[in-house]
């Protein structure tokens, strides 16, 4: 066999090979389209309630021929979409309204000092219209010291009202601040010295008095806040991607240009295009640019998606009209496609 058979065989393969991938992409297509339509047929009431009325009218009916076979299978089959679709929109509904809920939940370990833990659970929706996975966080109350025996029905009642939560496990990503938010919402209770019974009041009181309140509410309100800050600049990174056209990795398919080819491109028309666009961490604080003809800069988003600082650096040193640029008008990562592409 010779090299140009292998050849021919070669450019078979990889059409057949192309071709499948398409039609597998078609399937895929068609599949979402399915989804999309169900789900959009579903939601409306007067078709929810036509195909109910017809499931309770065909109810008492025997059928003896396959087609009556058939139409029971359906709907059976659209019964259970309905069903479905029912606990899907109850659900989506429960996530909207409510973003952040309590549950109690028991420590499975049978060791544990306090089983009795309270679960918070956190929902963040993603662009798109999807919800993240949820994020947890379980609560525990401090133990009380029962160490110093006392009688005065005070000094058990203050210990009462002082029980504190603690943070036992939680699902956070390492880098949103819980801990710091726990520290400043969250304060634990100063050791107290044990004396007699009357020394004993005395220093509970005066501990109460130095211990800040704990403030659950606002510790979940705060948490959520920062999670819900840190989906928001993902999905602006991933945004700018999808409008800019350029990734972390486009820059690297250049390594196999000569210089004489790179520098021919550097004078082109397109010398100021950006070719990479990256989050520099997980937290997505930080945003790294890089253009074509050399330059590297980097932008800061806040939370509440605006640039904070942007750092631009060429050939020439600092480049202070593209960071006048990047961090003028309204300073919105929405409207820094335009900005950019004045550069």
């Amino acid at each position: 066999m010779d090299s140009g058979t292998i050849a021919n065989i070669d450019n078979s393969i990889e059409k057949l090979d192309s071709e499948i991938a398409k039609i597998r992409q078609e399937i895929n297509n068609f599949q979402n389209r399915r989804r999309l339509l169900s789900a959009s047929l579903l939601s409306s009431d007067y078709v929810r309630q036509r195909i109910e009325q017809s499931n309770s009218q065909r109810d008492g009916v025997v059928a003896s021929t396959s087609t009556a076979t058939v139409a029971r299978s359906v709907r059976e089959e659209v019964s259970s979409l309905l069903s479905n679709a029912h606990k899907h929109r109850e659900t989506n509904l429960h996530r909207l309204a409510f973003a952040t809920t309590s549950f109690p939940w028991k420590d499975p370990n049978p060791y544990s000092d306090c089983p009795n833990l309270l679960g918070i659970r956190i929902d963040v929706s993603e662009r798109g219209g999807t919800f993240a996975k949820p994020y947890y966080v379980l609560l525990r109350r401090e133990k009380e010291d029962n160490t110093t025996p006392t009688s005065s029905s005070s000094v058990q009642r203050q210990r009462r009202s002082m029980a504190l939560f603690s943070i036992y496990r939680h699902t956070i990503p390492a880098f949103i601040p819980i801990e710091k938010l726990a520290q400043r919402y969250l304060p634990q209770a100063r050791s107290i010295r044990k004396r007699g019974e009357a020394d004993d009041e005395i220093e509970m009181l005066k501990a109460k008095a130095k211990t800040r309140k704990q403030d659950l509410s606002t510790f979940v309100r705060q948490l959520r806040k920062e999670i819900a800050a840190w989906h928001v600049r993902r999905d602006s990174i991933s945004w700018l991607q999808e409008r800019t056209g350029v990734t972390s990795e486009n820059h690297d398919g250049d390594e196999g240009v000569s210089e004489q080819e790179e520098t021919e491109r550097q004078q082109n028309d397109h010398a100021t295009l950006l070719v990479s666009l990256a989050a520099t961490s997980l937290e997505c604080r930080y945003v790294r640019l890089e253009w074509r003809d050399g330059r590297v800069g980097r932008f800061k988003i806040s939370n509440a998606g605006l640039v904070e600082r942007a750092v631009v650096i060429g050939d020439k040193g600092r480049d202070k009209r593209t960071e006048t640029i990047l961090m003028g008008g309204d300073r919105r990562v929405e409207t820094l496609v335009g900005r950019l592409l004045s550069t």
